[in-house]
């Protein structure tokens, strides 16, 4: 079911303020828990059964392929038990498989893929951990967890997600961790790792990506502020919540991309209350406010 919703303010006297915009919400089955084998585990047999939360009088659709997108699923079958077997696996090979409940037509979501290999497990990465951002740009240790029977690991990091633009692949590294230097400012990598030992590899982890810090070089004399902007991110229109150290007849506003650039600007006073930005496009924007000879800082991401 989807169910929609909005706000409205109310003064002391009764007085009606402008409905918010409608968000919307659905809501849905609930897929079931994965069980065995463990997500990440290695060396199983090649003959083993699959298993996951019993929801009762539903119908189950698994799933399971040699890639995580499941593009070509060699398992593909409506079940009304939670558990499957499968038999004559590849040795040395990382399987993914997930689950779907239908019920009187309706379907789930599908749970996150578990994976599991008949040979070394598959590398998990650890850290940066994926989309995190404010990367330091002089340095970034990628780091993953050992993986069992591994004797030593390629990493790769690259400009884009289909890895054709490498700047790090680099092969016989012995530790689990990897040190890059001098990365851009404000810009997006992507990573992975596969283990090797003398029966291969054991293939590419998770790709995972990490943002690096926006270059603030440009703002001088630019202090950190408790006040609030929301919604962030935000599509049409901020909303301030400025608190005392504002207060001012005379604020000037600034909205400035990440490279310094003025993108919008004009003058208002510490009621202020709202900004649109509905004609900026999407990306990482700073919000300035110079008030009573200070100036103050937020960031905020408009998505379109």
């Amino acid at each position: 079911m989807t169910y929609y919703w909005r706000i409205r303010a109310v003064d002391a006297d009764g007085n009606h303020g402008p409905w918010s915009e409608t968000w919307a919400f659905s809501t849905n089955l609930a897929a079931p828990t994965l069980i065995s084998p463990a997500n990440n585990s290695g060396n199983n047999p090649n003959t083993l059964t699959l298993s996951w939360e019993d929801l009762g009088e539903v119908e189950y659709l698994l799933q399971v392929d040699i890639n995580d997108t499941f593009s070509n699923p060699f398992v593909d079958e409506t079940l009304t038990e939670n558990e499957y077997e499968l038999a004559d696996l590849t040795t040395n090979q990382t399987y993914f498989w997930r689950v779907k409940v239908v019920v009187d037509g309706a379907e789930s979501q599908w749970t996150s893929p578990f994976n599991f290999s008949t040979g070394m497990p598959r590398t998990v990465l650890v850290s940066p951990s994926d989309e995190s951002e404010d990367i330091d740009v002089e340095s970034v240790l990628l780091e993953w967890e050992d993986t069992e029977g591994a004797e030593s690991y390629q990493v790769q990091l690259s400009a884009n997600d289909s890895f054709t633009n490498l700047l790090l692949d680099e092969s016989d590294v012995t530790l689990s961790r990897k040190d890059y230097f001098d990365l851009e400012y404000n810009t997006t990598y992507w990573w992975r790792v596969k283990a090797f030992n003398e029966s291969g590899d054991n293939g590419w982890s998770e790709v995972w990506s990490f943002t690096t810090e926006i270059n603030t070089s440009v703002y001088r004399n630019v202090g950190e502020t408790s006040m609030n902007i929301y919604p962030n991110p935000v599509n049409n229109y901020i909303m301030l919540d400025i608190n005392n150290e504002f207060a001012s007849e005379n604020v000037l506003f600034e909205i400035r991309d990440a490279s310094g650039s003025l993108i919008k600007a004009f003058a208002g006073n510490s009621n202020t209350k709202e900004i649109n930005v509905s004609e900026i496009g999407s990306g990482n924007y700073f919000l300035i406010i110079t008030a009573n000879k200070k100036k103050y800082v937020h960031r905020f991401i408009i998505v379109k």
